[in-house]
């Protein structure tokens, strides 16, 4: 994330919350995670399947532009009984934001959270990490840390570097 592009959205919660959400979704792909969570990166194609292709339409909440209404109905209607994160990232050379919420029992219950950085410099060091924006929603789904590494590594996020298409 320091010296290359890393732009993303997706949706994070425990592996069996997030397959059954997905198993909706005709092009979602689940990726498997540590600690029992899963990943679906939310790409183009996958945002039209929901019917939130349309980026004119206005989104639930400013600071998470990539989250479309269907997208956020979704997740509250399959976070009733463990949260479900939804995440964005944006970062070119450093420079750039992330944003996350977090939705359980229908409800938001974290964010929206936004960070921003404005150089590689800003990120700090990893024990400074954890009140950023995705770290604080993976803190919120119940992401555990070991040493100084942060949720973000823990999981091992960057992994995932851009959406599929």
């Amino acid at each position: 994330m320091r010296s290359d592009g890393h732009a993303i959205n997706a949706v994070l919660g425990h592996r069996e919350v997030l397959e059954s959400l997905c198993a909706n979704w005709r092009l979602a792909r689940t990726q498997y995670l540590p600690q029992d969570y899963a990943l679906c990166l939310i790409g183009r194609r996958l945002r039209a399947e929901l019917g939130d292709a349309d980026t004119d339409q206005p989104t639930p909440f400013n600071d998470c532009p990539g989250l479309g209404a269907a997208l956020y109905q979704a997740l509250c209607e399959a976070g009733s009984t463990l949260p479900l994160a939804y995440i964005e990232t944006d970062y070119h050379n450093g420079a750039g934001r992330q944003a996350a919420i977090v939705v359980e029992g229908g409800d938001l219950v974290y964010g929206p959270a936004v960070t921003r950085d404005a150089s590689a410099d800003d990120l700090g060091p990893p024990e400074s990490r954890g009140d950023r924006a995705v770290n604080g929603a993976l803190t919120h789904l119940g992401v555990w840390t070991r040493g100084i590494m942060d949720a973000w590594d823990t999981l091992e996020l960057y992994r995932f570097r851009q959406n599929p298409d």
